[in-house]
């Protein structure tokens, strides 16, 4: 999914969202693989310049930043 994002801003050059309604619960690896991955091959300040993350319950921004909080702890 991490290619795809990347793919789909370079074929589109524009911001777009990241869209969470209807997802219940994500794995830890899931948001690891996604955004913590993503995060490290672009820099955080891309990232927040091209992605915008919405709808995420208070579940899954827990997961998020966990998985945020290790990944950065371990540069």
């Amino acid at each position: 999914m991490k290619n795809e994002l990347i793919n789909i801003y370079n074929a589109n050059k524009s911001k777009f969202f990241i869209d969470f309604a209807d997802v219940g619960i994500i794995s830890s690896s899931f948001a690891d693989e996604l955004i913590g991955k993503l995060i490290d091959e672009i820099g955080f300040y891309q990232f927040q310049s091209i992605f915008q993350i919405v709808n995420m319950n208070k579940s899954i921004q827990l997961i998020f930043e966990s998985s945020l909080k290790k990944r950065l702890g371990n540069l």
